[in-house]
Parts: C-alpha cells; structure tokens; sequence
C-alpha cells in the first residue's frame, strides 16, 4: 500500500486561533517565571525581567551569561547582553501546541518564539508571538513547514523571517533546539486520532526533558514507542527523543519501524527482565543484541548473558578469556583488578590478553590469565611486544605518523599531534599510568590513532592521549586514565578540534606561490 504523502494544501487546514488556555499560560508559566535582565553594553544599566523595572548595578558589572543579583527586586538572574548575539536577549523561549485541523485527521503541531518585550509589559502576549514551524501528522505521514530560516556563520546564529510558509523534509529534527509544549492542547488535538492511544503525556510526565514533537512523530510512524513509554523504559526514550542526541550507539539495535514487538528485537523477550526497565539505555540493547550473537555462535551461555548486560564492563575483553575459564570468575577479578585501580580495567585486559597471543603465551595457565598485578603483567608484555617489533612494522608506524601530521593542531592554549614514535607512546604510557605504550603496533597496522594533548605553555609534559579510530574519540585520558569529559577545557577543545580538523580531513598545507 502506498504511503499518503500530505500536500502543501493541506496548511489551510490548521487553525488561525491559539489553542483554548495557552495564552494565560504564557504569561504564567513562560514571562512570569522569565529570570532574565538585558544589560546595556556599558555593564551597569539594565532591564529585569522579573521585576519589569529598570536598574544600575551597585557592585560589579554585569557579564553576559553570569547570574547575578537585581538590585531592585533581589531576584536570581541571568544576565544578557542587549545587543550581544545571545538567543535571550531578543526571545524568551520557544513554545509549542498541538491542535486538531479542520478536517478532524490532522494533527497540527505549532511552534513559537516568544519575542521579547523591551519594555517588559507584554500588555497583549499575543502581539509577541512569532510562528515559526508547523507540524503536520495524518496516520503514519509527516509534513513540516516553516516561516523562518536559520543560518549558523562565525559561531553566530542568524535568522531571516520569510514571507511565506516553506515546506522542509528534516521533520525529525525540532526546529532551533530547546522548547516549552503545552500539555493541556495534546489531549482534544488527537482525539479520534491513532495519536490518542500512544501515551504522549505519560512521556512528557516522566520523561525528563521530554522532547514532545519527536515523540508525536515518532509515535506515529513507530508503534513499538507506545510498548517503551507504557512499561517505564524511560531512559530509552529520553535518549530516543532527545534534542540533540549525538550518542548514536544502540538507535539502530531497535527494529523501530516492525509492528510486532517481537519482531523488533534480535534477542527473545525473555532477556528483557535481566534489568529494571528504567535502567535501559540504547546502548544496552546494542549489547545485548552482540551477546545474544555471541550466544548463537557458541562462545557464551545464556546464563553468563545475564552477568555481563548488569555489569558496565566491555564484555569483548570477557570474550576473550571466556574460552579459557567461566564468566563469574573473569567478572570477579575484574571487580577486584578495579578495586585496586580504581578505574575500569577491561581496555589493559583486553590488549594484555591480545599480547600475550602474540607472545605465544599459554592463557590456560590461570597465573597466565589472572596476573595478581594486571598492570605490571600488562607492562612486561608490552615491554617485550616492543623488543621484537620487526623493521618492517617500525618502517609502517613511521608511515602512519606521517599521515597524522595534517591533523596537528592549536588553539585556546592547547596544542594536539600524534604520537611521533614508540619511544613517545612508552614514555606516555609510564608517565600517565595507561596502556598506551602498546599501541604502535596497532598504529603501525592502521587500526587506530594516538594523539598527544599537551598545554602551550609546556608542549614537552604529558598531559592527555587521545586514541581516535574512523573519526571518533575512542578514549581521551590524562593521569590513571581519568577522562577528558571532566574537563570542560580540554572537552570544548577536542571537540573543536573534531569539528574544525578531524572532520574536514586535517589541515591542508598551502601551496607555494610560483
């Protein structure tokens, strides 16, 4: 049967008023509560927004996103540049409905910018409401409008209101991010509807920071979401329905567009009670769909799927000892190995087992597989791994080394290069307490990458190693492999560096003039 694909016709079918109750909402949930005060660029004139009064700072200036006290009122503000390019300083908040179209099978979502008032009075909301994307939902077909373009340029963004209501096909995607829905409009907008069944203020109840569009969406297209919400996987659909998700792990492990339940899975249903439903995350269900594989093939009970899915180790470094003793006593050391450490120790197992194969090393030897000082007997491997490279395998990371140099890199007082040599790699591993000192053979073969983060100031001390692999942080760690992500500089400045470097194919020298 062929999918209906809603017209541009069908725009005249959503209705000119606003939804029954959403203005005074507006006002009491979205300007009443606006915590905001627009200063003017000398730092000490303003306009609270809670107060609705104009104000001079008594003390320190004002900054552009601090918070800071009004002196008028005493509120807790947050503090926005006038003329600066921060969304706040011109909107409020973006809104959402939904409401029922005129031919009663349509379900129209709208969305608003709630446009600031410079005076701070809002005498009629309905003056500073700025449509700007309508949502269309007939069965399982979807159609989007919008009557505002967004362009991002230098770091800013920039919007142009047209005059006209343009169809666009990213309709999964919500327009300008962050969003306030209306509740209440949900109900009496998907009556009659196969919407009215899919639980969508169940979601917006529990869910937190529930992203109501997608779901509506994704509900109509998904019926497996409705199995999601009503048995309390909310982690699953937080992450299935978030703005701005990036982690893409586990979205595919979900046959989300099959009917049956059963169907949607690549394990039994059975091995859905290894865990509480609100404890799943999509990563999960990527795992458990490698273990059950795993099980197919022979190389795990069913029962030790149960142990590893509770566990957050990397069940790959399982696998690899499972041939030579029972998963409960590999977690088990592992869990001691941790205590010891107080880090997570699969990724040293992992690579200390794949040496010792290399090393001809006999694993069924329990003193073999369970060194009591993993470190120590990972480091003697990786010591001896280094002592019989061969040249053609130093000639290989020389090579690969070379390819890296396009992605060297600084900015914002932190420099980034790979790794220059397997003397490099050594000394990095011993001075931050990693594993890294085994990696070149891995460079060598092209299977990852190792870079060094070091600060401008001292470009020789060892600071964090960054292992990337087809354009993705696989790890990036500092000192006894503590991540960068608990560093908000070092974090915005690998990130930059994806975004600026690794994704546009490292720097390009420029050519010599002629």
């Amino acid at each position: 049967m062929k999918k209906e694909i809603i017209p541009d016709e069908a725009l005249v079918l959503c209705p000119d008023e606003y939804p029954e109750g959403l203005i005074p909402w507006i006002r009491r949930e979205i300007i009443d509560k606006d915590n905001t005060l627009v200063y003017k660029r000398v730092n000490v004139r303003g306009l609270c927004y809670t107060c609705g009064r104009k104000v001079i700072s008594s003390g320190e200036r004002f900054k552009q996103n601090y918070y800071a006290t009004c002196p008028d009122c005493g509120s807790h503000v947050i503090c926005v540049l006038e003329t600066g390019s921060s969304w706040k300083a011109d909107y409020v908040d973006n809104i959402a409905a939904a409401q029922m179209g005129e031919d009663g099978k349509t379900v129209f979502i709208r969305q608003w910018h709630v446009r600031r008032d410079p005076e701070a009075r809002y005498a009629q909301v309905e003056h500073w409401l700025q449509e700007i994307v309508r949502y269309a939902i007939r069965g399982e077909s979807i159609a989007k409008w919008q009557k505002e373009i967004k362009e991002s340029w230098y770091m800013q963004i920039h919007r142009y209101s047209i005059n006209h209501w343009e169809r666009v096909n990213n309709y999964s995607r919500i327009y300008d991010g962050g969003y306030t829905f209306y509740i209440p409009s949900i109900a009496p907008a998907v009556a009659g509807t196969p919407l009215q069944y899919k639980a969508i203020e169940r979601y917006a109840a529990e869910v937190r920071n529930p992203n109501v569009i997608r779901y509506m969406i994704d509900a109509a297209r998904y019926p497996v979401l409705e199995f999601f919400v009503k048995n309390g996987y909310t982690g699953v659909m937080c992450q299935r329905c978030q703005i701005g998700y990036a982690g893409k792990e586990g979205m595919n492990a979900i046959r989300w567009q099959r009917n049956k339940l059963q169907e949607c899975f690549h394990f039994p249903l059975r091995l859905l009670k290894l865990k509480e439903p609100a404890t799943w995350r999509l990563g999960d269900f990527k795992k458990l769909n490698d273990l059950w594989e795993c099980h197919l093939r022979g190389a795990l009970e069913e029962k030790d799927i149960g142990r590893i899915i509770k566990t957050e180790i990397d069940f790959k470094c399982i696998l690899a000892a499972a041939q030579y003793a029972p998963v409960a006593k590999i977690l088990k050391y592992l869990e001691v190995q941790q205590q010891a450490r107080r880090y997570h120790v699969e990724a040293d197992y992992r690579d200390y087992l794949a040496e010792c194969r290399q090393l001809g090393l006999d694993l069924s030897d329990k003193q073999v597989l369970f060194p009591r000082d993993l470190m120590e007997a990972h480091q003697r491997t990786t010591a001896q791994i280094n002592f019989e490279k061969n040249k053609a395998d130093q000639e290989k990371f020389i090579k690969a080394v070379e390819a890296l140099a396009k992605y060297a890199w600084q900015k914002n007082g932190f420099i980034i290069r790979a790794a220059h040599s397997q003397e490099e790699l050594r000394d990095e591993g011993a001075a931050l307490h990693h594993c890294v000192g085994g990696y070149a053979k891995r460079m060598a073969d092209g299977e990852t990458a190792i870079f060094f983060i070091r600060r401008a100031e001292e470009p020789d001390a060892h600071y964090y190693t960054l292992e990337l692999r087809n354009k993705q942080v696989i790890q990036c760690r500092t000192d006894h492999n503590k991540s960068y992500e608990q560093d908000p500089a070092v974090k915005a400045f690998v990130d930059q560096w994806l975004k600026d470097v690794v994704a546009r194919g490292g720097i390009k020298k420029k050519k010599k003039a002629a």
